[in-house]
């Protein structure tokens, strides 16, 4: 199994965004439990109040299109998520988050949800974040903690390797270059009410652990969902 890091598996996985909102888990199940982590991930954003937001990783623009922002401005390393953003309106170009054009303090807030576990060189990455941040600027990312969907994965005999950066490890690397580090956790439940939504769901991960199928049985289906945002100001 190829790391998330791995520029080939990156390249192939974001060459089209089909798989990538496929991966959404509300396109295919019912989300249960009082933690949804992109409505922490707004509060979050909507209490420093921000005038300026950068949202590096931005994929189609989803979660960027909710924000009030009167500056939004989205960055992604493939040409088809920039795309998706350009026809929601959105202020997007192609960029790598190690290396972005913008000059220092440039953003209230930036946001990377479920990016950086991408990123070969998280300490560049996240020190870029924190330098076009202003001072007392704000970074806030969705992230996975270890177990999230274990129930499906060891059911469908996946192993699923902890990502490189998740809600455990990712604070560590965050206060290298941020002087406080928050996690909200976003924990629930899962329910994929059919087998042919459950598929639809396993077949958005084709790149990355092969064809999958999903279980003959009981439906429906349940996991636990262990996300986090993690919060980190300068």
């Amino acid at each position: 199994m190829k790391k998330l890091s791995d520029r080939d598996l990156v390249a192939r996985e974001y060459a089209t965004i089909d798989r990538l909102a496929m991966r959404r888990l509300d396109r295919t199940a019912w989300l249960g439990g009082a933690g949804d982590p992109w409505l922490l991930a707004l509060a979050a954003i909507a209490e420093v109040r921000p005038a300026r937001v950068l949202d590096a990783g931005c994929g189609a623009g989803d979660f960027a299109s909710l924000l009030t922002a009167p500056d939004v401005r989205c960055v992604d390393l493939s040409a088809a998520a920039v795309d998706a953003a350009h026809a929601k309106g959105l202020r997007a170009e192609v960029a790598d988050v190690q290396n972005l054009s913008f000059p220092d303090g440039s953003f209230d807030v930036a946001v990377a949800n479920w990016v950086l576990y991408h990123v070969r060189d998280r300490a560049s990455a996240i020190a870029e974040l924190a330098r076009v941040l202003r001072p007392a600027g704000r970074f806030v990312g969705c992230y996975n903690a270890p177990g999230h969907l274990q129930e499906l994965w060891s059911t469908v005999g996946v192993s699923v390797a902890v990502d490189d950066f998740n809600a455990d490890n990712g604070p560590t690397e965050l206060q290298r270059s941020f002087s406080r580090v928050q996690v909200r956790e976003a924990h629930g439940e899962v329910l994929w009410q059919t087998r042919e939504r459950l598929q639809t769901y396993l077949d958005a991960y084709q790149e990355m652990y092969g064809s999958l199928t999903a279980p003959g049985g009981p439906y429906p289906f349940r996991a636990t969902r262990r996300n986090a945002v993690l919060v980190a100001d300068r």
